[in-house]
Protein backbone atom coordinates (compact mmCIF):
# COMPACT_ATOMS: atom_id res chain seq x y z
CA UNK A 1 0.00 0.00 0.00
CA UNK A 2 1.26 3.82 -0.61
CA UNK A 3 -0.43 7.05 -0.23
CA UNK A 4 -2.44 8.94 -3.03
CA UNK A 5 -3.62 12.17 -3.36
CA UNK A 6 -7.59 11.89 -3.80
CA UNK A 7 -8.22 15.39 -5.49
CA UNK A 8 -11.33 17.31 -7.34
CA UNK A 9 -12.65 17.63 -10.94
CA UNK A 10 -10.18 20.41 -10.95
CA UNK A 11 -7.10 19.10 -9.44
CA UNK A 12 -7.08 20.38 -6.08
CA UNK A 13 -5.94 18.62 -3.40
CA UNK A 14 -8.85 17.35 -0.93
CA UNK A 15 -7.10 14.56 1.01
CA UNK A 16 -4.53 11.31 0.75
CA UNK A 17 -5.99 8.05 0.64
CA UNK A 18 -4.21 4.80 0.24
CA UNK A 19 -3.96 2.87 -2.93
CA UNK A 20 -2.04 -0.73 -3.64
CA UNK A 21 1.56 -0.59 -5.33
CA UNK A 22 0.72 -1.37 -7.99
CA UNK A 23 -1.95 2.15 -8.98
CA UNK A 24 -0.09 4.55 -10.86
CA UNK A 25 -1.18 7.84 -12.56
CA UNK A 26 -4.67 8.99 -12.58
CA UNK A 27 -7.80 7.10 -11.85
CA UNK A 28 -11.00 8.75 -12.09
CA UNK A 29 -13.74 8.65 -8.75
CA UNK A 30 -17.12 7.36 -10.05
CA UNK A 31 -19.91 7.71 -8.25
CA UNK A 32 -23.94 7.34 -8.50
CA UNK A 33 -25.45 10.81 -8.01
CA UNK A 34 -29.03 10.88 -7.32
CA UNK A 35 -31.65 11.01 -10.35
CA UNK A 36 -34.13 14.09 -10.40
CA UNK A 37 -37.82 13.30 -10.38
CA UNK A 38 -37.78 9.38 -11.36
CA UNK A 39 -34.98 8.65 -13.60
CA UNK A 40 -31.98 6.17 -12.66
CA UNK A 41 -28.96 7.60 -10.92
CA UNK A 42 -26.32 8.96 -13.50
CA UNK A 43 -22.91 7.73 -12.55
CA UNK A 44 -20.71 10.72 -12.81
CA UNK A 45 -16.99 11.36 -12.58
CA UNK A 46 -16.59 13.59 -9.02
CA UNK A 47 -12.76 13.40 -8.45
CA UNK A 48 -9.71 11.61 -9.34
CA UNK A 49 -6.87 9.49 -7.57
CA UNK A 50 -3.48 11.02 -8.61
CA UNK A 51 -0.90 8.24 -7.66
CA UNK A 52 2.22 10.93 -7.90
CA UNK A 53 4.18 12.25 -4.96
CA UNK A 54 3.64 15.45 -4.74
CA UNK A 55 6.82 17.74 -4.81
CA UNK A 56 7.62 19.75 -1.39
CA UNK A 57 6.93 23.46 -1.63
CA UNK A 58 3.66 23.37 -2.74
CA UNK A 59 1.11 25.60 -0.74
CA UNK A 60 -2.13 24.31 -2.55
CA UNK A 61 -1.26 21.36 -4.98
CA UNK A 62 -3.00 20.97 -8.25
CA UNK A 63 -2.83 18.15 -10.50
CA UNK A 64 -2.45 19.32 -14.08
CA UNK A 65 -4.12 17.31 -16.45
CA UNK A 66 -2.63 18.38 -19.22
CA UNK A 67 1.11 17.92 -18.72
CA UNK A 68 0.68 15.48 -15.97
CA UNK A 69 2.33 16.83 -13.29
CA UNK A 70 1.61 18.63 -9.60
CA UNK A 71 1.34 22.70 -9.93
CA UNK A 72 0.84 25.36 -7.77
CA UNK A 73 -3.13 25.79 -6.97
CA UNK A 74 -2.57 28.84 -5.31
CA UNK A 75 -2.40 32.87 -6.46
CA UNK A 76 1.03 34.33 -6.16
CA UNK A 77 -0.55 37.08 -4.61
CA UNK A 78 -1.80 34.91 -1.60
CA UNK A 79 1.64 33.06 -1.21
CA UNK A 80 3.72 36.10 -1.38
CA UNK A 81 1.01 37.35 1.65
CA UNK A 82 1.67 34.44 3.64
CA UNK A 83 5.61 34.47 2.85
CA UNK A 84 5.71 38.06 3.88
CA UNK A 85 3.29 37.52 7.11
CA UNK A 86 5.75 38.44 10.19
CA UNK A 87 6.70 34.84 12.45
CA UNK A 88 5.53 35.37 16.11
CA UNK A 89 8.51 36.01 18.05
CA UNK A 90 9.64 33.26 20.48
CA UNK A 91 9.11 33.43 24.18
CA UNK A 92 12.91 34.77 24.42
CA UNK A 93 12.93 36.75 21.67
CA UNK A 94 9.47 38.47 23.76
CA UNK A 95 11.02 38.90 26.62
CA UNK A 96 14.36 40.80 25.18
CA UNK A 97 11.88 42.81 23.47
CA UNK A 98 10.10 44.00 26.92
CA UNK A 99 13.21 44.49 28.32
CA UNK A 100 14.26 46.99 26.27
CA UNK A 101 11.04 48.53 26.28
CA UNK A 102 11.22 48.49 30.13
CA UNK A 103 14.72 50.38 30.05
CA UNK A 104 13.55 53.22 27.58
CA UNK A 105 10.52 53.87 30.01
CA UNK A 106 12.92 54.30 32.87
CA UNK A 107 15.33 56.16 30.62
CA UNK A 108 12.58 58.90 30.28
CA UNK A 109 11.18 58.96 33.28
CA UNK A 110 14.94 59.73 34.55
CA UNK A 111 15.24 62.60 32.23
CA UNK A 112 11.30 63.55 33.22
CA UNK A 113 12.39 63.99 36.85
CA UNK A 114 16.11 65.21 36.00
CA UNK A 115 13.91 68.26 34.49
CA UNK A 116 11.08 68.66 36.98
CA UNK A 117 13.84 68.60 39.54
CA UNK A 118 15.31 71.90 38.95
CA UNK A 119 11.35 73.36 39.22
CA UNK A 120 11.35 72.45 43.05
CA UNK A 121 8.84 69.23 42.18
CA UNK A 122 11.29 67.59 43.46
CA UNK A 123 9.02 65.69 46.72
CA UNK A 124 6.61 64.47 44.90
CA UNK A 125 8.99 63.16 41.92
CA UNK A 126 10.99 61.20 44.53
CA UNK A 127 7.50 59.71 45.46
CA UNK A 128 6.59 58.69 42.32
CA UNK A 129 10.01 56.97 41.32
CA UNK A 130 9.58 55.15 44.61
CA UNK A 131 6.95 53.38 43.09
CA UNK A 132 8.78 52.45 39.91
CA UNK A 133 11.55 51.43 41.44
CA UNK A 134 9.32 49.14 44.12
CA UNK A 135 7.99 47.79 41.73
CA UNK A 136 10.36 46.58 39.68
CA UNK A 137 11.82 44.33 42.23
Amino acid sequence: MKEAIKTDLDGLFVQPVIVPFSQSGVTEIRELLPAEDEEEPQEAITGYIIAEKVPNGLFTPRWDFSNSMWIEGMEQEQIDEIRNTPRPLSPEERIAQLEAESVEVMLGLTEIYEALSETNAAPRLQKLMSVFSSAKR
